[in-house]
């Protein structure tokens, strides 16, 4: 777009996301030449404008000189971004300025892709100044647009004339019938026939060759945005405890609300627009078959898309109890990667149990002398890693052999254990020579034990648990008895101090899917920590009685807590919407005591995510 003077131009630039998912970059650069006279720069001024924008679009664009740099929100890119910049000064000379602009993608591992585009600079004879359609955009459709130039005075001279239109409309025939427009029709405006999606429009100055045949000189652009909601075909729906937890994950484009239909009632009409990453959690009501679950993005206008998920299958019943040989104690539990097995840790007797998820089938690996703690599986599910309370060890369990594959010393009384994303360490938190042990799985021996509390022999004994984020690069350990979290840099294998104080005896920490967040489980409560900053929230979810076991499903989306209660109480599921920092109002009786440890599986079985639970009788599988 431009003034009436054709060298003072102002340029509005417009990011958008055409694909299905939200777009998520960590950086876009735009490197517009200036500062000398010449084809390929914009002005003679080495400072372009300074940019405007909504600063409440979660945008931040600043300037240095020519280039621009823009930092899209942290969701990624959804929604249309535009900025303008106004009063730019024009050098004199015709030709093509590069624009480059240039892409970072997040890191690990950071990806740049450039591209460059043109702007062309005309003749300073040019007859038209401006050329461009009020409004720009468009959020219904069957609207229309009026379209607007500005002529230079040569371009009001006797031999210019001019034609609009679009690959769908013309306003009137001009190289055919004559019937053209003339510089006071720019002025006045022309409207449009009605958009039904996005339209380029055509500006064509005609004029007149010797023999008096009308002929197209230049042609000039302006491309009007038709926005209607969108939902990407990528939105997705996961299926936990018989049907009993739902996890949406879509992505409405162009919709300032959705609408959520369970069997097409409507249970929440101010849904968000975005819960690709968080993910939406849904409690159906607890009727047995498949249930349709439809939902509605609402445009600016009113105008709607519907996005129908996946049939969802509620079960009746209970999850599916396991047969253990007698006597057992179960306590800590993993599910390998694909889904088949559940190995569980016994708090009284040196064994270690392999269920077989599909038959529920239990095979028994004896591991003489002392019970275990936690365990945890290596990203290739070839073993598994037991922490051995007692005789300050590591128990190897070769999976595929069912068989002891060897016993690591790493400190005094080892309680969490929690394997790195790439498979090559292993972290133990140690609970009474506060420190955390690095183990090194190739070798199979500790390479390192990182100081981490007060000093050996004190009476501040319990570092218990330890998760690791999906980047690998920190681990955050919790210390039951003081209160605390302490966060740990794995590349320096040092301290991030301070501690960051919980309360309530912190006993089990989880790590979003994105790696955003860290939940921390106490008695009652369940804390969250911005993994960026490592700030606690200043606001806690309450969990429960006696809190005991946190997990997070691959998607994301909730936490499952199991809370052993008080006194001759069941133990029962309580689950956390993380996005809305609640819980949900309905706890899942387990209908079983003392809940120790859960753990859900990575890989969709019969359509519905697995989740094994350990309690003091048992294991259950839903």
């Amino acid at each position: 777009m431009a003034g009436v003077n054709p060298n003072i131009i102002g340029l509005e630039v417009m990011i958008l996301n055409e694909g299905e998912d939200p777009l998520r970059l960590e950086m876009i650069s735009i490197t517009i030449p200036a500062g000398q006279e010449g084809e390929h720069t914009l002005s003679n001024n080495p400072n372009l404008p300074d940019p405007e924008y909504d600063r409440k679009s979660g945008w931040v664009v600043s300037r240095s000189g020519n280039t621009f740099r823009l930092t899209p929100p942290s969701k990624g890119i959804v929604d249309p971004f535009s900025f303008s910049l106004s009063g730019i000064q024009v050098n004199d000379t015709q030709g093509d300025v590069p624009v480059t602009i240039i892409e970072a993608s997040p890191p690990a591992p950071k990806v740049e892709d450039s591209e460059t585009y043109y702007l062309k600079k005309k003749k300073f004879d040019f007859p038209v100044t401006n050329f461009h359609a009020c409004p720009p955009s468009l959020y219904d459709r069957d609207e229309c647009v009026t379209l607007f130039w500005t002529c230079t005075p040569q371009g009001r001279e006797g031999e210019y004339s001019y034609s609009v239109h679009s690959d769908t409309w013309q306003s009137d025939d001009c190289l055919n019938t004559g019937s053209c427009c003339t510089c006071d029709d720019g002025e006045k405006g022309i409207l449009t026939g009605k958009l039904q999606k996005t339209t380029v429009f055509e500006l064509d100055v005609i004029k007149k060759d010797s023999d008096g045949r009308l002929y197209k000189a230049e042609r000039l652009h302006t491309t009007v945005h038709v926005f209607v909601p969108k939902i990407s075909q990528n939105s997705s729906r996961s299926v936990y405890l018989r049907g009993r937890i739902v996890i949406l994950n879509w992505l409405a484009f162009n919709a300032d609300r959705c609408a959520v239909q369970f069997d097409g009632k409507t249970i929440d009409e101010n849904a968000p627009t975005d819960t690709y990453r968080m993910g939406y959690v849904l409690a159906p009501p607890d009727q047995s078959g498949t249930h349709r679950v439809d939902l509605i993005a609402y445009g600016r206008s009113g105008v709607t898309a519907t996005w129908t998920f996946l049939g969802v299958e509620i079960k009746a019943g209970l999850g599916d109890d396991v047969n253990l040989p007698t006597p057992s104690r179960p306590m800590s539990v993993a599910v390998t990667p694909d889904s088949s097995l559940a190995l569980v840790t016994d708090r009284i007797v040196g064994q270690i149990f392999v269920i077989e998820i599909s038959t529920l089938k239990v095979e028994r690996i004896e591991v003489a002398g002392t019970p275990h703690c936690t365990i945890a599986i290596t990203p290739d599910g070839q073993i598994a890693l037991a922490t051995r309370w007692y005789n300050n060890g590591v128990s190897v369990i070769n999976i595929a052999q069912r068989n002891l594959g060897g016993s690591i010393y790493i400190g005094i009384s080892p309680r969490g254990i929690a394997v790195t994303p790439d498979g090559t360490q292993a972290l133990v938190a140690n609970y009474k020579s506060h420190d955390v042990a690095v183990i090194d799985l190739k070798l199979r021996q500790t390479i390192a034990r990182v100081p981490i509390g007060p000093p050996v022999g004190t009476n501040e004994l319990g570092y218990s648990i330890v998760a690791i984020t999906p980047d690998g690069k920190l681990a955050f350990v919790s210390y039951i008895n003081a209160n605390t979290v302490t966060v740990l840099d794995l590349e320096n294998r040092q301290v991030k101090p301070p501690p960051i104080s919980i309360g309530d005896r912190p006993r089990g920490i989880v790590i979003t899917p994105d790696g955003m967040l860290a939940l921390v489980l106490t008695q009652t409560f369940v804390a969250v920590i911005d993994v960026a900053t490592q700030k606690v929230e200043p606001t806690t979810i309450p969990c429960g009685q006696n809190c005991t076991g946190i997990a997070i499903p691959p998607e994301g989306g909730a936490a499952f807590v199991t809370d052993a209660g008080t006194g001759a109480n069941y133990g029962s599921l309580k689950i956390i919407d993380i996005a809305g920092r609640k819980a949900l109002p309905e706890d899942i009786s387990l209908f079983t005591s003392d809940p120790m440890g859960i753990a859900i599986s990575a890989d969709k079985n019969h359509d519905q995510y697995l989740t094994v639970i350990a309690t003091f009788e048992g294991v259950s599988v839903w």
